[in-house]
């Protein structure tokens, strides 16, 4: 029989090792469900990523050419590329193939590996030979045991295509720059020799003035010194545009931003020169100092967007904001956004036409859709989005993934712009002594009239009058006394024409026409007696004058309908040959010439 001491050990050790087993199954478990919340948090943000309207790379970093380990869905469509073809290609490989693209591509590189993120534009060339740019945000990672890049890339066509548009009229141009909220001056000689308004406040100034003779290396901070100054060498010598840079900048009383640098070569009054547009990014460089890394790859992503993006539900409400959408709406934090519906951040009298848009969106009768709308933020101040949205997966149900970008600040740059157009065009018409009617404008009035006058058959009458011995008046009063003379007639006989609805112009010197459409001879000819009435009554004193002491005009008037092989040009002709006849009779008088070309 076993000794006592041997059973009671043997029931000791059986006891442990059931404890032990109870133990290990406890770990295993709780390991298991940790192993599936990590897949399940992975599954639903790579489903967002490949939903996304920004193309995403990621990249193994410490390799030579950054083999690609993984790319979004929008990389294959947009590049045309198949999933083989991207695995034996580069990042550089897909860029327009450009010398200076591997230098900036090797200068980016070193940028990640010492800042751990980099912000940059390139162009990138799809396998049909479509060139793409895109403004880029790469940042440097630790994943699986080894160092990678996430970059997220955003087409920017359009505004590149607008860019190019600005150049098209000098004016205009310099017009649009005085608009821009950011800093646009011009480097010619070290020294800068133009800025606009928005970079006379940028950098701490009153006015342009105060900053125009200085060198541009005054506002940049020394650590940059170099750079800068080998950077606007590259541009005169090489002509091309520099990638955009991010810098340390100065204001007038020492206080330093950040700034993001464009430049570009100009010819700025006959010199080589370089242009360059300031954007202050101080703001968007506290946001990024501030931002914590998130244990999740893919939400690392969205936070790196410079766009706000939320995820609403199937009834309109929002389940999921980034950071960028808290400071958008305004809101105290990520929980006030999260549950609201999307009604509550929308202007009411916007909001039917939304309640329809995101039925059709939900329903999916378009793969994606991007559109304007008006919000108010959780503050009550109204602004304009421009909002791409799609569905998504989102923790096991179907979700509308929306970007939204602010554009208030461009649609009212894009008003006043028009508005600068308008001005430009009714400025184009004016007579800039007298402020009728210029000849142009009459012309162009004449055209639409004569085509008027034959689809109705109705009169078209033209009136020319020119003052008395005016060079006579010059010769006695000054330059200055003629024009005051001009302006006090034309101001005069503006007001009589304008009851009439005609077009009052000065054609030429002294030389004055009225465009008079529907009204025919009779009623030109009273017209015309009323401005030889309202020029007399002025009593505009003429010494030089052989008719009167005053300042007197003589007229011509006449009438026709347009006709097949009349030409409008005819009556212009038969209103400046009766108004030659009135001065050969002597002057100080009206004739009116018919249909015939008959002088009476």
């Amino acid at each position: 029989m076993p000794h006592p001491i041997f059973i009671s050990a043997a029931v000791v050790l059986f006891i442990g090792l059931v404890s032990a087993i109870l133990y290990a199954v406890k770990i295993h478990n709780r390991k298991k469900h940790s192993e599936q919340l990590l897949i399940e948090s992975e599954r639903k943000y790579r489903a967002l990523v490949e939903h996304a309207v920004d193309m995403f790379f990621v990249n193994e970093f410490d390799r030579e050419r950054m083999p690609f380990i993984e790319v979004n869905e929008l990389v294959y469509r947009l590049l045309g590329y198949s999933r083989q073809e991207l695995d034996s290609m580069s990042p550089i490989d897909l860029c327009v193939q450009d010398p200076l693209l591997l230098k900036r591509f090797m200068l980016h590189r070193k940028q990640l590996a010492k800042t751990g993120f980099v912000h940059y534009t390139t162009k990138l060339q799809s396998k049909d030979g479509k060139v793409i740019p895109v403004d880029a945000n790469a940042k440097l990672i630790e994943w699986n045991g080894k160092r990678v890049v996430i970059t997220i890339l955003r087409d920017i066509s359009e505004s590149y295509a607008t860019e190019l548009a600005l150049s098209e009229s000098e004016e205009r141009y310099r017009r649009l720059i005085e608009l821009l909220p950011d800093a646009v001056g011009v480097i010619a000689d070290g020294a800068v020799v133009f800025l606009n308004r928005s970079g006379a406040r940028m950098f701490g100034a009153d006015s342009p003035s105060v900053i125009i003779g200085m060198s541009f290396l005054d506002f940049v901070h020394p650590e940059y010194h170099t750079m800068v100054c080998g950077r606007v060498n590259d541009i005169l010598a090489d002509q091309l545009p520099s990638e955009p840079l991010e810098i340390n900048l100065y204001r007038l009383d020492g206080s330093m931003f950040y700034g993001m640098v464009q430049s570009t070569p100009i010819i700025y009054r006959g010199k080589p020169s370089v242009l360059v547009v300031v954007h202050d990014i101080t703001q968007r460089k506290l946001t990024e100092q501030t931002l914590q890394e998130s244990e999740e790859q893919y939400r690392r992503m969205f936070e790196l967007s410079p766009y706000a993006i939320c995820l609403l539900n199937m009834n309109g409400k929002i389940v999921f904001v980034n950071d960028k959408a808290v400071e958008l709406f305004e809101a105290d934090s990520y929980s006030s956004l999260v549950g609201i519906n999307q009604m509550d951040i929308i202007s009411p009298a916007y909001q039917e036409e939304s309640k329809a848009r995101f039925q059709s969106i939900i329903r999916r009768d378009f793969s994606g859709l991007t559109y304007e709308n008006h919000f108010v933020t959780l503050h009550g101040n109204p602004f304009i989005a421009e909002i791409s949205v799609t569905c998504v997966q989102y923790e096991g149900e179907i979700v509308v993934l929306a970007h939204i970008q602010d554009i208030s600040q461009r649609k009212e740059e894009e008003e006043q712009l028009q508005e600068t157009n308008r001005l430009l065009k009714k400025l184009s018409t004016i007579d800039g002594l007298t402020g009728i009617s210029n000849r142009r404008h009459f012309e162009e009035a004449l055209e639409k009239e004569w085509e008027a006058s034959s689809t109705y058959s109705k009169p078209c009458s033209v009136i020319m009058f020119d003052i008395d011995y005016f060079k006579r008046y010059n010769d006695t009063y000054g330059h200055q006394g003629g024009d005051a003379c001009l302006k006090d007639i034309a101001s005069s006989i503006k007001r009589l024409v304008k009851r009439t609805g005609g077009v009052f112009a000065r054609y030429g010197g002294e030389e004055f026409v009225i465009l008079l459409p529907r009204t025919n001879a009779h009623e030109s000819l009273h017209l015309a007696e009323r401005i030889e009435q309202q020029v007399a009554a002025l009593r505009i004193r003429h010494a030089g004058s052989k008719v009167s002491d005053r300042v007197t005009v003589s007229i011509g008037v006449a009438t026709m309908i347009a006709a097949p092989g009349l030409k409008r040009e005819e009556l212009i002709e038969q209103a400046d040959r009766a108004l030659y006849q009135a001065k050969l009779a002597g002057r100080n008088q009206i004739v009116m010439s018919d249909s015939q070309g008959v002088l009476s």
